[in-house]
């Protein structure tokens, strides 16, 4: 009979402590799981993010696969990040001639409602050649602005490119030397997910 006292207040104090769980956000109850896990907890870009204080300051020294593994894993990630600023940098130009394709059909609507009202309102004339000349001064006043501001664009996105490549190369550099030293590396040298 004491047996089977003892394992319901058991069950009832296990379902207490669940249901109180229940009511904090997703991350208190994983961080409260009493099992551990034997891997490094991993963020969304891949790179291992620090368990706890405690664990950082009690890692042992690094075996050469350990190290190799994580080089690998650490230039895996620095292409990655890499390939994401190409891959957003592709949609924002699609996104760009989109707009500018719809910027100029309207421009190109309103132009042709008032090309036509000023022909009904001039039916002859050198007024009409000197309106066609400044019309088609006006678009290739338009054009040129389209096509500078997506010369801009790219030319922010090599700029943009060019200073995570330097940041990568200095990151690798002391990615290494801390690997070299049996250390494990920072975790603020792994690339940042969605920057």
């Amino acid at each position: 009979m004491r047996v089977i006292v003892s394992e319901a207040k058991a069950s009832l104090i296990g379902f207490l402590f669940l249901t109180s769980l229940s009511s904090l956000p997703p991350f208190f109850v994983l961080a409260a799981s009493p099992v551990p896990s034997p891997l490094p907890s991993t963020g969304i870009s891949g790179s291992p993010t620090p368990s706890g204080s405690a664990a950082s300051v009690s890692d042992p020294a690094l075996t050469p696969t350990e190290a190799k593994a994580l080089l690998v894993e650490f230039i895996r990630a620095q292409k990655t990040e890499l390939k994401a600023l190409e891959h957003r940098y592709q949609f924002e130009l699609k996104e760009l001639k989109a707009s500018q394709s719809a910027r100029l059909k309207e421009w190109e609507k309103k132009e042709q409602d008032a090309r036509h009202q000023f022909f009904a309102d001039h039916p002859k004339g050198p007024d009409r050649r000197a309106y066609v000349q400044d019309f088609i001064q006006r678009r290739e006043a338009l054009r040129k602005m389209l096509k500078d501001e997506k010369a801009q664009r790219a030319h922010e996105q090599e700029a943009r490119s060019t200073a995570i490549k330097q940041d990568q190369v200095v990151k690798l550099k002391d990615f290494k030397k801390a690997l070299e030293a049996g250390k494990r590396p920072s975790p603020e040298l792994w690339p940042r997910p969605g920057i």
